[in-house]
Protein backbone atom coordinates (compact mmCIF):
# COMPACT_ATOMS: atom_id res chain seq x y z
CA UNK A 1 0.00 0.00 0.00
CA UNK A 2 1.17 3.40 -1.17
CA UNK A 3 1.52 6.28 1.67
CA UNK A 4 -0.16 9.04 -0.38
CA UNK A 5 0.45 11.69 2.38
CA UNK A 6 -2.74 12.40 3.15
CA UNK A 7 -2.90 9.25 6.03
CA UNK A 8 -4.08 6.64 3.41
CA UNK A 9 -1.83 3.63 4.32
CA UNK A 10 -3.20 4.13 8.35
CA UNK A 11 -6.57 3.87 6.77
CA UNK A 12 -6.04 1.38 4.61
CA UNK A 13 -4.77 -0.36 7.71
CA UNK A 14 -8.07 0.48 9.90
CA UNK A 15 -10.29 -0.64 7.04
CA UNK A 16 -8.37 -4.22 6.93
CA UNK A 17 -9.05 -4.61 10.51
CA UNK A 18 -12.59 -3.72 10.49
CA UNK A 19 -13.10 -5.51 7.87
CA UNK A 20 -10.90 -8.94 9.79
CA UNK A 21 -13.23 -7.65 12.68
CA UNK A 22 -16.27 -8.33 10.38
CA UNK A 23 -15.14 -11.27 9.15
CA UNK A 24 -14.59 -12.60 12.55
CA UNK A 25 -17.80 -12.28 13.91
CA UNK A 26 -19.79 -12.98 10.85
CA UNK A 27 -17.61 -16.72 11.39
CA UNK A 28 -18.57 -17.18 14.68
CA UNK A 29 -21.93 -15.99 13.90
CA UNK A 30 -22.30 -19.26 10.87
CA UNK A 31 -20.82 -21.28 13.59
CA UNK A 32 -23.36 -20.64 16.34
CA UNK A 33 -25.84 -21.14 13.25
CA UNK A 34 -24.89 -24.46 12.42
CA UNK A 35 -24.77 -25.84 15.82
CA UNK A 36 -28.52 -24.70 16.25
CA UNK A 37 -29.79 -26.82 12.87
CA UNK A 38 -29.07 -30.29 13.76
CA UNK A 39 -31.19 -33.00 12.18
CA UNK A 40 -34.87 -33.69 14.03
CA UNK A 41 -35.36 -35.76 16.32
CA UNK A 42 -38.07 -37.92 15.67
CA UNK A 43 -39.89 -40.39 17.99
CA UNK A 44 -39.10 -38.96 21.05
CA UNK A 45 -40.91 -36.02 22.77
CA UNK A 46 -38.63 -35.49 25.99
CA UNK A 47 -35.31 -34.88 23.17
CA UNK A 48 -37.61 -32.85 20.83
CA UNK A 49 -38.18 -30.59 24.43
CA UNK A 50 -34.60 -30.33 24.98
CA UNK A 51 -33.89 -29.33 21.19
CA UNK A 52 -36.63 -26.36 21.49
CA UNK A 53 -35.43 -25.25 25.10
CA UNK A 54 -31.91 -25.25 23.62
CA UNK A 55 -32.70 -23.54 20.79
CA UNK A 56 -34.24 -20.83 23.12
CA UNK A 57 -31.69 -20.33 25.17
CA UNK A 58 -29.15 -20.09 22.16
CA UNK A 59 -31.10 -17.53 20.63
CA UNK A 60 -30.10 -14.27 22.84
CA UNK A 61 -26.29 -15.28 22.14
CA UNK A 62 -27.02 -15.12 18.13
CA UNK A 63 -28.88 -11.93 18.66
CA UNK A 64 -25.57 -10.53 20.16
CA UNK A 65 -23.31 -12.12 17.38
CA UNK A 66 -25.52 -10.85 14.64
CA UNK A 67 -25.84 -7.06 16.19
CA UNK A 68 -21.92 -7.45 16.56
CA UNK A 69 -21.61 -8.19 12.85
CA UNK A 70 -23.88 -5.21 11.78
CA UNK A 71 -21.69 -2.88 13.82
CA UNK A 72 -18.52 -4.05 12.04
CA UNK A 73 -20.42 -3.67 9.03
CA UNK A 74 -21.61 -0.27 9.29
CA UNK A 75 -18.40 1.14 10.71
CA UNK A 76 -16.71 -0.29 7.65
CA UNK A 77 -19.46 0.91 5.37
CA UNK A 78 -18.75 4.68 6.55
CA UNK A 79 -15.39 4.22 6.10
CA UNK A 80 -15.55 3.20 2.39
CA UNK A 81 -17.95 5.72 2.08
CA UNK A 82 -16.09 8.47 3.50
CA UNK A 83 -12.67 7.18 1.55
CA UNK A 84 -14.78 7.83 -1.17
CA UNK A 85 -16.05 11.18 -0.80
CA UNK A 86 -12.41 12.34 0.09
CA UNK A 87 -11.56 10.70 -3.19
CA UNK A 88 -14.09 12.20 -5.51
CA UNK A 89 -14.49 15.39 -3.80
CA UNK A 90 -10.30 15.83 -3.00
CA UNK A 91 -9.33 19.38 -3.31
CA UNK A 92 -6.69 20.44 -6.41
CA UNK A 93 -4.19 22.54 -5.18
Amino acid sequence: MKDTGYGACAEEKELLSIAKDCLYAAEKLKSATNKLVSPSVKGNALRSIYAGVSAKYKEGRLQRLEATVNRHQTRLESHLLMKIWYVAFQPSF
